[in-house]
């Protein structure tokens, strides 16, 4: 049922008070909207995905079917990599923009200090 031109209205100016409200809130959806699945939901999806290509292999041991065997092989593969996936978020905190921004700073101070350590030794040769 489609609402109607009073409720859109009033929905409108709620989802703009929302977005006034928190900027960040009204850029979440979008983010989310835009990555395929969360880390667990990659867990989820990679456990899943390995487990049915394990179930897959029945019938190609038991029938002989090469399609069955292909398909095993493709869920396992698909399985292992959402895993890995999400194991590398975990263990890089599941950081986005933030922990890459502190990993450039970083870099940049290891530059900046190896840069400072040969202007001195080159000053005072």
């Amino acid at each position: 049922m489609p609402l109607s031109e009073d409720e859109q209205r009033i929905l409108e100016q709620i989802e703009k008070g929302l977005y006034e409200e928190d900027p960040r809130f009204g850029r979440a959806p979008n983010r989310r909207a835009a990555h395929f699945l969360d880390r667990f939901g990659r867990l989820r999806a990679g456990l899943l995905s390995l487990v049915a290509g394990l179930a897959a292999l029945v019938p190609f041991f038991l029938a002989r079917w090469v399609i069955a065997g292909v398909v095993a092989f493709s869920l396992m593969v698909a399985g292992i990599v959402l895993l890995a996936g999400s194991a590398t978020d975990a263990l890089r905190g599941a950081g986005g923009e933030d922990s890459r921004r502190g990993g450039r700073e970083r870099m940049q101070g290891v530059v900046d200090r190896f840069q400072e350590r040969l202007r001195d030794r080159y000053k005072n040769s």
